[in-house]
């Protein structure tokens, strides 16, 4: 936009008296203005505002559903329905990578966020990474699962992707997968496995151990709890 008020046009404005210019805006600002707005929904967003703003009604698997396999077909028939109907248990999405399962629930953050609801979408590795950065300070690490935890619905992106290990699994997404299910917070997932595949990709040790079968079978048998699952 060339004009120094960005967004904004001169409207001519007569009051009965005399003819005076008020500030409105264009299309173009209304339209950023509007996702101003609802990207104020997304309380936590390690993606990009990019992701946050999909609408499932201008994807290609809406504007043109001739290619869809059955699977896809019934998890979008998933999704619209939980548009309509929020209930404490989230969706599970799994399938090959670039399969849409991203694209697809981040669609349905965005569609509850338009509901007026707060949301978030974080991506697992990354989540991880930043929380590695912050070793150093035992308050910052809090900070960052306090941002996810009571998220009112949470997207989480990319699951056994991660670089796993004890810490990863056990006190951070053990700790957020408890707290969010004792408080029936709606979660989400994509991953490229399977629920069946979870406790194998969540395996720390490659010797046989009792004590870790038992937490990776934990972790997969909570998410299970928590969700409706559907193969892309």
């Amino acid at each position: 936009c060339p004009k120094v008020s960005k967004g904004l046009c001169k409207t001519l404005v007569f009051d009965g008296n005399a003819i005076s210019t008020t500030l409105s805006y264009c299309r173009f600002g209304e339209e950023k203005r509007e996702e101003n707005s609802l990207l104020r929904h997304f309380v936590y967003n390690n993606m990009s505002n990019k992701m946050a703003l999909i609408q499932l009604n201008k994807t290609s698997f809406v504007t043109d559903a001739t290619h869809l396999s059955e699977n896809m077909k019934v998890a979008i028939k998933a999704i619209v329905n939980y548009r309509k109907h929020p209930s404490a248990k989230g969706i599970y999405l799994s399938g090959k990578s670039g399969s849409g399962k991203t694209v697809l629930l981040a669609s349905l953050m965005n569609a509850l966020a338009r509901q007026g609801k707060d949301v978030g979408i974080m991506n697992m590795s990354t989540f991880l990474y930043e929380m590695k950065a912050s070793f150093n300070n035992y308050e910052q690490d809090e900070s960052y699962l306090n941002q996810v935890i009571n998220v009112p619905y949470l997207l989480i992106d990319g699951l056994g992707d991660e670089n796993v290990t004890a810490w990863s699994r056990d006190e951070i997404l053990g700790t957020i997968l408890n707290y969010r299910a004792i408080n029936e917070l709606p979660t989400f997932f994509t991953s490229t496995f399977s629920l069946d595949q979870l406790a194998q990709a969540y395996t720390c040790t490659k010797a046989s151990d009792k004590a870790d079968a038992l937490r990776r079978e934990r972790i997969a048998d909570k998410i299970s709890s928590m969700v409706n699952a559907y193969a892309l």
